[in-house]
């Protein structure tokens, strides 16, 4: 009679575990660094309206002086072809600002999910004739007077990051994530990003993303070589934090 008690209840104990795990999350931590002397910005010459005392810089490659962080990496969970396959996420349907301020785009990166608006706001004295192509969503173009706006919606996710160019000032530049997932974050001006809420207990394909830079021919992790083919890497993610360390890149990758 214990025998059969214990194999009725053998299912149920399983059932619970599993469904236990599946509610834990964990955060992954990633420093990206340059591996050797970062060049000097490279100045930008600005149209007269906005000359004075403002002053641009080429923006595709940003690296901390004191701890050669690299700002602007984007890391998200891939979900393409043999990736990972989440649950779905319902769309937050957000409202995101790209504004344009003293010649330039800010912020350079906008992540989005598939839903999010993106407002273009100009702040600048001069117009611009901004494009965003895309692949699953309507391409977009807007003409800004000085202090107009439009709103860009994302209903779709799309394969790769989207530049956003200016048809008037060929400097202007950003570039824009939509994904179905939240699961996504940038690098800070010390190189360091967080995606937080990561389902643990599984392992999960991140792709790594720089405007100028790859990750697939050599890297260095922690010190110890490595590379990321596809610029993607596996991670089985634990409940916690999960700090991947210090990943350096040298400067002929970018």
């Amino acid at each position: 009679m214990k025998l059969i008690h214990l194999l009725l209840a053998l299912p149920i104990v399983i059932t619970f575990g599993d469904h236990s795990l599946a509610n834990e999350t964990g955060d992954l931590k990633i420093t990206f660094k340059l591996r050797g002397q970062a060049p000097s910005p490279m100045p930008i010459a600005l149209p007269r309206p906005l000359r004075g005392n403002i002053t641009s810089v080429d923006e595709s490659l940003v690296v901390d002086p004191k701890t050669n962080g690299i700002k602007n990496v984007v890391v998200y969970v891939y979900t393409g072809r043999r990736g990972t396959k989440l649950p779905p996420q319902p769309a937050r349907k957000r409202m995101f600002r790209l504004s344009a301020r003293n010649g330039r785009l800010e912020p350079h990166i906008v992540l989005l999910q598939a839903g999010d608006t993106m407002r273009f706001r100009n702040f600048d004295p001069v117009g611009y004739n901004l494009n965003v192509p895309a692949f699953n969503n309507p391409p977009r173009g807007a003409v800004l007077p000085p202090n107009g706006n439009n709103d860009f919606k994302f209903p779709r996710s799309e394969p790769a990051l989207l530049p956003v160019a200016c048809n008037i000032h060929p400097w202007i530049s950003a570039f824009v994530l939509v994904v179905d997932h939240t699961f996504f974050a940038k690098s800070d001006a010390e190189g360091v990003l967080e995606i937080k809420g990561l389902p643990a207990g599984e392992e999960i394909v991140f792709r790594a993303w720089h405007e100028r830079g790859t990750f697939k021919n050599q890297i260095f992790i922690n010190d110890k070589e490595d590379a990321w083919k596809s610029n993607k890497f596996k991670l089985a993610i634990k409940p916690g934090m999960n700090d991947l360390g210090v990943v350096e890149t040298p400067l002929n990758q970018f």
